[in-house]
């Protein structure tokens, strides 16, 4: 009999949890690939995916992708790619570009917000039941500093859309991404999932500067005190 795949991480991850999760990951690039895999290699059992895009020369060094599927659509690469690192994940693919819709993430336990564009963050965060408890995952990464949102909407709603404004910071085309950064972001992606899943203590951000190894981690409670402090700022 083969021996059960889950069975060395199935006191820390019990897959009776962690299997029935319907998770939507919208992106296939270099945070968005990393992601599935390391949600699939949990044991999730249901992932779908969005992304329009197709694999290009420049996403051979930063993100999970090899020169064979150059010029392939990223979706179709990324489920053969989960088709043989974990057969026992449905995945299904929307070669799609993602619009807002009320509505769109009702049937999902998570959504991971995988884009490169603060104006589909923001698309998606209007797509999500501002009323549920159930998670959104945002990171986000340029070269080797990256930041991971954890947001459960009925709770955090009164400080997420505060990220979402402003200018995102524009890298130079030679220093947007990473392949290494990319994979630990994807794995603090289903940390994040982990830790909701089992109950225990969400970070609503986490930010990883990998060139001196510093982190920043802030409670939910710490981000509602911050907002506190700049309202309290913006009125003197």
């Amino acid at each position: 009999m083969a021996e059960n795949p889950f069975v060395r991480f199935s006191d820390v991850m019990p897959l009776e949890k962690i299997a029935p999760l319907k998770i939507a990951v919208i992106g296939a690039g270099g945070i968005g690939v990393p992601a599935c895999l390391c949600l699939a290699k949990m044991g999730v059992n249901s992932l779908h995916v969005w992304d329009v895009d197709n694999v290009g020369n420049e996403n051979v060094g930063p993100q999970m992708y090899g020169k064979r599927v150059v010029g392939r659509p990223k979706t179709l690469a990324l489920g053969q790619f989960l088709k043989d690192q974990a057969d026992w994940c449905d995945v299904t693919l929307h070669n799609d570009r993602f619009v807002e819709q009320q509505g769109a993430f009702d049937e999902f336990d998570v959504v991971v917000s995988a884009v490169d564009s603060l104006e589909v963050r923001k698309d998606i965060w209007q797509s999500v039941d501002h009323e549920s408890r159930g998670l959104l995952v945002d990171p986000r990464m340029g070269a080797e500093v990256l930041t991971v949102f954890s947001v459960i909407p009925l709770e955090d709603r009164a400080w997420y859309p505060n990220t979402l404004e402003g200018e995102a910071i524009d890298f130079p085309c030679t220093a947007k991404a990473t392949f290494h950064n990319g994979l630990v972001a994807g794995a603090m992606v289903a940390q994040a999932v982990k830790a909701w899943v089992m109950d225990e203590r969400i970070y609503g951000e986490s930010t990883l500067d990998l060139r001196f190894l510093q982190m920043f981690c802030a409670t939910p409670e710490q981000k509602f005190a911050s907002l506190d402090k700049d309202a309290e700022a913006a009125a003197e």
